[in-house]
């Protein structure tokens, strides 16, 4: 009789031990579902500044996701920066720093775009701003 009881006892903490590690492995996968979701929530929309063009080389000025500006000089294109935000203005400008060339900016919002703009010749600047609500 007490060999089946620790029997059933040993049998049963092996099925409990298989039912934790079930639930361990539910938890992480279900924890992993909500951690993209607790991200978004927490860290806003995903605005994607992009500049690209022909001179080559560009001063880029930034407004980042607390509202401070951030600036770049002679950075080699295509360029992109993606930062998270809630709400704020977006802000994207770059000038070309040679005597010819082109230079395009876009401002995208969760993929989608929602500004552009472009320039062409000595040292132009292209700038594209929107506010996101």
């Amino acid at each position: 009789m007490i060999y089946f009881i620790l029997f059933t006892i040993g049998k049963m903490k092996q099925h409990v031990k298989t039912i934790i590690a079930y639930l361990v492995l539910a938890s992480i996968i279900l924890g992993c579902g909500l951690c993209s979701t607790a991200d978004k929530l927490t860290n806003g929309k995903s605005v994607k500044y992009e500049v690209t063009g022909t001179s080559g080389s560009v001063s880029i000025t930034i407004y980042n996701s607390t509202g401070g500006i951030e600036q770049y000089n002679d950075v080699t294109t295509p360029w992109d920066k993606t930062i998270y935000m809630k709400e704020g203005f977006m802000y994207v400008s770059a000038q070309n720093q040679k005597d010819r060339g082109t230079v395009k900016v876009k401002i995208y919002v969760d993929g989608d775009l929602v500004k552009e703009s472009a320039s062409e010749g000595e040292y132009c600047i292209a700038t594209a701003s929107e506010t996101l609500k």
